[in-house]
């Protein structure tokens, strides 16, 4: 019965002032978790920055093929022998998807600096980046 005798007022202001106060305490409590960093916050809104902080910088050889994907608008590509060591090809599936890797296709990425790349000499080059050359055969 004690209910009954407290009077609470349900207005639009104390409605907004309840639910600015939840929202303030779940923002307090999401920066105190141990992976939030507002430089995160701030990176989101530029493009590729979310990829390139799931991706090992290792693996940023599958950020410069969507580049030159992108430029050269490709539908399709194939990878050097070397990309299926320790699988390197996935990354590039992952990232690229729905661009798909054709054996099939004139366009072609080797990685750079690597000893036994033997291009096919009918191959022409095209583009390079840091870690990749861009052939078309």
């Amino acid at each position: 019965m004690i209910i009954s005798k407290i009077k609470f007022k349900l207005s639009k202001k104390n409605i907004k002032i309840f639910l600015g106060i939840i929202i303030l305490i779940n923002i307090i409590l999401i920066s105190h978790r141990v992976s939030f960093n507002l430089q995160l916050l701030g990176k989101s809104f530029k493009p590729n920055e979310g990829l390139k902080e799931s991706l090992l910088p290792t693996q940023y050889y599958a950020i410069e093929i969507l580049e030159i994907v992108n430029k050269y608008q490709l539908k399709d590509f194939k990878l050097s022998k070397n990309f299926y060591v320790n699988g390197k090809d996935q990354r590039a599936l992952e990232v690229l998807y729905p661009i798909r890797i054709n054996d099939s296709s004139k366009n072609l990425f080797y990685f750079k600096n690597i000893k036994g790349n033997s291009i096919p000499q009918n191959c022409k080059f095209i583009d390079t980046t840091n870690r990749l050359n861009y052939y078309e055969c």
